[in-house]
């Protein structure tokens, strides 16, 4: 029998769920959507970044696509 936590592992209800997390940033500060910052901060640690300039070089290297697939505008 399932535990009742596990769906919370599912990357799909993730994926839902992130645009509603409150955003703190100030109007001012908001680039991007706090989902596309949160997943693709995730996938980077996921794929061994280990500080902030790691997370924002594997970004910068990710293809357009990709970015785009994250939740990033098409230009960033």
């Amino acid at each position: 029998m399932p535990k009742s936590h596990e769906h919370l592992a599912s990357p799909c209800l993730l994926l839902h769920l992130l645009p509603c997390l409150p955003d703190p940033r100030g109007v001012r500060g908001r680039r991007y959507r706090l989902s596309a910052l949160v997943i693709a901060a995730a996938a980077s640690v996921l794929t061994g970044a280990r500080s902030l300039a790691a997370i924002t070089e594997w970004i910068s290297d990710v293809p357009a696509r990709a970015c785009r697939a994250l939740g990033f505008p098409s230009t960033l």
